[in-house]
């Protein structure tokens, strides 16, 4: 290390370059050997995959095969000696004619293993072990056998054929000839490259299929591998020799998987060299261009070493200032080309961090002014939620632009009912305000809204106007007033003032508007008060008046010829007259009619009670079925109504019998209240001014419910309140 160190720098940053490069080129290259080492291990994953995947394929196959035989095993009786019925036959002799996988039809076996049908193989016996397995009652698939009489190379799958007790009496199978490609067209996709080729094999290790003709019905190229692991039946991959004539000869890399059915298997593979070519090729690329760059690596550091360190320094210089704040000096452009672009990516980093540091102080500023606007705004909206004072919110809103705003100044002047300004709210010094009758003043500036650079203020003086701006107060489509700030010194407003200004002033008017609106709601409700105390007066204690009224009538005549029922009658007035003067404290009290603690059958009962010793007439109850559990209100509201409807009928109606019938039916409750009197004209009465219907259809709405008159000149009427009761609520009380 020391000689290093002495070396000039040009050549100590070449060895050190060439020293890089190859320890560069050899970590490189012990990280690609196992790269590559894994590429041949998910090559030969992804073959073995590809091998169970094909073994897959074709059990499935074959399965479908075995489930078509056990269909037409369905079909053919239990008892088919000599043969299958013309029917089977049929049968048969049409499937043979698609015969999909068992290109060597169909043959029929009876309980010996004797062939029975077709014709061609009638009489022989089949005594191979598979075929016993397929009589004993379960389905089998054989290994190579050779069919008579031609001898012909094929294999056999075979479903058992049962009586209807479920005992085996013979076989159905399906003969796969294999002079034919049947089983060779599924593997032929497995041949890859110009080495590749497939084979299916049985338990005993006989190709009965493959890609290369001359392997068929032999051990095959590789006897000792497929023998290893059909024996075992389990999937495997790896490299083996090629064995002709008993010689081995180069090496294969084959896969092998299990079928399910007729432990056969499925091997297919090339050869080593054109299985793991690309991974060849590539260690040799990787080797010719490691070297390649190592050499132009030490070209170019023993070229470029000299070049560089001079700039080097003053770059270091530059970096160490910047690094310590100094972002206003620039950096002096380096001649050469990585030197020159790092000078110039260090001076761009300088002025971007210059101009990064001004934006962020600019932000950082705007932020805080934002808060400051947004918890102002926030004080403004909750003192209009939480301040009745009106005049309270608008010296919060002209304070808040004050400070926001920088201003000297500020006023929200109003609008009165003569359309003249009136001061609404000031905050600045008092010296800055003055008091004028200029109808006009800011109005002249600002008529479409927003905000402008103003002239003149009827509020603040002129020497607190050297900087002014205005805008206006809306309510909806109506001006309501202004809003001005201003300042001694001379200058300009921005524009986010001017925006911030004009929010504010939008808080004013909502404010204004919220008063006034507030104003509205109440004198509103006091204007609804009236109404309901006039009609709960009409409907409840003139009412009882007016039957006072009539009682004492009957009381004259009565003085003269009959004065103990007089007096009797008198006593009676007089405890009515005593329950009026209760509901009228009742009302002045703020509280509901007395009786409300009554049942409601109870205080009907005694409104009518109540009618017919006022009035003499006669009166019947009726009870229709049961009454709902009602609120309090709609219990004030039916008797009022039947107070109202029994004053009609005392007053108007000259009848002779009056029914009132209440009750729950058909998930109704119906009050009504019927008289033989003279009637009306119903359609003349409702264009009438007078207050009892209007109060009774009104009360009716008020109730949840309807309002039902039938009245004819001269046939009597008949007054229904209907109101609709919840099944819950149809409870008897």
């Amino acid at each position: 290390m020391a000689i290093l160190t002495r070396l000039p720098l040009q050549r100590r940053i070449m060895l050190l370059v060439s020293g890089g490069l190859g320890l560069t080129l050899l970590a490189a290259a012990l990280i690609g050997l196992p790269v590559i080492a894994q590429s041949t291990d998910r090559i030969l994953e992804e073959r073995l995959v590809l091998a169970r995947m094909q073994a897959a394929h074709l059990d499935e196959r074959l399965g479908v095969a075995v489930a078509r035989l056990e269909g037409l095993a369905s079909t053919i009786p239990g008892d088919f000696a000599p043969g299958p019925t013309t029917r089977a036959r049929a049968l048969l002799e049409a499937s043979a004619a698609r015969p999909g996988l068992f290109s060597g039809g169909f043959i029929v076996l009876d309980a010996v293993g004797r062939a029975v049908w077709p014709e061609r193989y009638s009489g022989i016996v089949f005594t191979d072990p598979v075929m016993q397995v397929a009589l004993g009652g379960r389905p089998v698939v054989s290994g190579l056998l050779h069919f008579p009489p031609e001898g012909y190379p094929a294999v056999v799958m075979l479903v058992p054929l049962q009586n209807a007790t479920g005992a085996s009496v013979g076989a159905l199978g399906g003969i796969i000839d294999l002079r034919q490609d049947t089983l060779t067209q599924l593997i032929a996709p497995l041949a890859f490259g110009r080495t590749g080729h497939a084979v299916i094999v049985d338990r005993n290790g006989i190709v009965l299929a493959g890609t290369e003709v001359h392997e068929r019905f032999t051990r095959g190229e590789h006897p000792d591998f497929f023998g290893a692991l059909i024996s075992t039946r389990r999937a495997n991959i790896g490299r083996t020799p090629e064995v002709e004539d008993g010689v081995a000869k180069e090496m294969h890399v084959m896969a092998f998987a299990p079928l399910a059915a007729g432990s056969w298997g499925l091997g297919f593979g090339q050869s080593e060299w054109e299985v793991f070519q690309h991974e060849r090729h590539l260690q040799r690329q990787i080797l010719l261009l490691g070297l390649g760059l190592l050499a132009v690596g030490i070209w170019f550091g023993w070229r470029d070493a000299g070049v560089i360190t001079a700039p080097l320094r003053r770059l270091t210089v530059s970096a160490q200032r910047i690094a310590q704040g100094d972002l206003e000096s620039p950096i002096p452009a380096e001649a050469g080309h990585e030197v020159g672009l790092l000078a110039g990516a260090l001076e761009t980093m300088r002025a971007n961090l210059q101009r990064t540091r001004a934006e962020l102080q600019h932000r950082a500023d705007v932020i805080a002014r934002k808060e400051r606007e947004a918890r102002a705004l926030y004080d403004v909206s909750r003192a209009i939620l939480s301040e009745p004072d009106v005049t309270a919110v608008l010296s919060t809103i002209a304070s808040s632009a004050r400070s926001l705003l920088g201003s000297d100044v500020s006023a929200v002047c109003l609008r009165n009912a003569e359309s003249r300004l009136v001061p609404g709210a000031f905050d600045g010094p008092a010296e800055a305000f003055q008091w004028g009758d200029d109808p006009a003043a800011c109005e002249q500036l600002a008529p479409d809204g927003g905000w402008q650079p103003g002239r003149e203020c009827l509020f603040i003086r002129g020497e607190f106007r050297q900087m002014h701006v205005t805008a206006t107060l809306r309510a909806g489509d109506r001006l309501v007033g202004y809003m001005c700030v201003g300042r001694a010194q001379p200058g300009a407003f921005k524009e986010e003032d001017a925006g911030l200004l004009t929010a504010l002033a939008s808080l004013a008017a909502i404010a204004i508007e919220s008063a006034q609106l507030r104003e509205r709601v109440q004198h509103l409700a006091v204007l609804e008060e009236r109404e309901r105390i006039g009609r709960d007066l009409h409907d409840s204690i003139i009412q009882s008046l007016y039957g006072i009224s009539l009682a004492l009538e009957h009381c004259q005549q009565l003085i003269a010829s009959r004065s103990g029922q007089a007096v009797a009658r008198l006593d009676g007035v007089i405890e009515a007259l005593t329950r009026v003067i209760q509901e009228i404290r009742s009302y002045v009290m703020g509280l509901h009619p007395a009786g409300e603690e009554e049942s409601l059958e109870a205080a009907l009962l005694r409104i009518v009670e109540e009618f017919r010793v006022n009035t003499l007439l006669p009166v019947e109850f009726q009870r229709a079925g049961g009454y709902p559990r009602l609120s309090r209100e709609q219990r004030v509201h039916l008797q009022l109504l039947l107070r109202e409807a029994l004053a009609n009928v005392a007053r108007h109606a000259g009848a002779g019998r009056v029914v009132v019938k209440a009750g729950t039916q058909d998930g109704e409750f119906q009050l009504a209240v019927t008289d033989d009197g003279r009637g009306f004209d119903l359609e003349a009465a409702s264009r009438g001014d007078g207050l009892g219907l209007r109060t009774m259809v009104e009360r009716s709405r008020r109730l949840g419910g309807r309002l039902d008159i039938d009245t004819l000149p001269g046939g009597g009427t008949t007054v229904e309140v209907r109101l609709a009761v919840p099944a819950e609520e149809k409870a008897v009380r």
